[in-house]
């Protein structure tokens, strides 16, 4: 946890109350209730996925992640595709 296992521009988020999306859940599995939550912040590993379980067998709090992520989201920096291919320059 809070340790940077990917690049700077990296980002990793849950959101599952988006309306009419097929990952969309008030609650997991177990019946816990499911939150937006970030796992990747700027590269760096910020919550785990965890059901009850596992977050018993760590001393943690369960994720409301039983039964697997809601609605996962994989962003990048602010930049848009032609920021990034004019950084690219010619590959």
């Amino acid at each position: 946890m809070d340790k940077k296992i990917f690049p700077n521009f990296f980002n990793l988020t849950q959101k599952p109350h988006i309306a009419k999306a097929m990952g969309s859940l008030p609650f997991d599995s177990e019946g816990v209730a499911t939150n937006d939550r970030v796992f990747v912040e700027n590269g760096v590993l910020q919550s785990y996925l965890l059901s009850s379980y596992g977050a018993r067998r760590l001393g943690l709090n369960t994720t409301g992640n039983c039964g697997g992520v809601q609605n996962l989201l994989v962003s990048h920096s602010d930049n848009d595709l032609f920021e990034l291919l004019k950084k690219m320059g010619t590959g």
